[in-house]
């Protein structure tokens, strides 16, 4: 009896043995199959976010190109424009958002009555106009005067509110023509995409986009003389008279 106990118990080892080393192979093979879906997985992903990479440069690559060409052509109708409407049109598309496909509403110049909006978050500028086309009034118009919105007030800013809390606020103020304001540029550095330029506004030291900073300088005539209205370094810097006007974000220094 003892004999076939022990026959028993060698037999069932070897049952056992069997099933641990079947377990085994499908636990292999399981894990075989696991790293090459792994491995297919981590090529397609590595390919999808190369072709990601590649789609954003491109798109980065387009957009500068882009925005470049409609600065070029917003220069162009400012200096040689056919009329006073285009003029001061393409003036406040330059303070526009550049969102191109987004179809954002500070992508768009914002046209009154008598007077035409350009606002991207960074600076924004108000130009009177007393020759706006009838169609064009009361209405969000594309760059290219193809795309018209209708205005509904509650999805664009209050300019007027934002401009009016921003001459409150601030604690200085000084009459310049384009002449004199040059004169308070001290320096001007390159900064990644962009240049940036120091105006010296006393007690303070005022960092901003040399580009805004232009574009505000071309709003206003050579003749014309408007006031500069500031608070310090890190608050909007407004530029106005009854004709023009031109608020900008200063760059703040340093970066976090």
């Amino acid at each position: 009896m003892e004999k076939e106990g022990e026959i028993m118990i060698n037999e069932s080892i070897k049952l056992a043995k069997l099933k641990l080393q079947n377990a085994q192979k499908s636990l292999e093979k399981a894990e075989s199959e696991y790293e090459d879906v792994l491995s297919r997985y981590d090529s397609m992903l590595e390919d999808i976010q190369s072709k990601i990479h590649k789609a954003e440069l491109e798109v980065e690559k387009a957009k500068k190109e882009y925005e470049f060409l409609l600065e070029q052509l917003a220069d162009e109708r400012v200096k040689k424009p056919k009329n006073t409407f285009e003029k001061k049109f393409y003036q406040a598309v330059r303070f526009c958002n550049r969102g191109w496909l987004n179809n954002r509403n500070l992508d768009y110049v914002k046209v009154e009555k008598d007077r035409m909006i350009g606002c991207n978050g960074y600076a924004l500028v108000v130009i009177r106009c007393d020759e706006i086309p009838d169609n064009l009034i009361d209405k969000l118009v594309s760059w290219d005067e193809t795309d018209l919105k209708e205005l509904t007030t509650n999805k664009y800013p209050d300019v007027d509110k934002i401009i009016n809390d921003t001459i409150q606020n601030s604690l200085y103020s000084e009459t310049f023509s384009n002449s004199s304001l040059l004169e308070k540029v001290k320096k001007t550095f390159n900064e990644k995409d962009r240049e940036i330029s120091f105006l010296n506004l006393e007690p303070v030291m005022i960092a901003i986009n040399k580009k805004y900073l232009e574009y505000a300088i071309e709003c206003f005539e050579d003749t014309e003389s408007y006031t500069v209205s500031w608070k310090d370094e890190e608050s909007a810097v407004i530029f106005k008279n009854n004709n023009v006007t031109v608020l900008i974000m200063p760059i703040r220094f340093p970066y976090d």
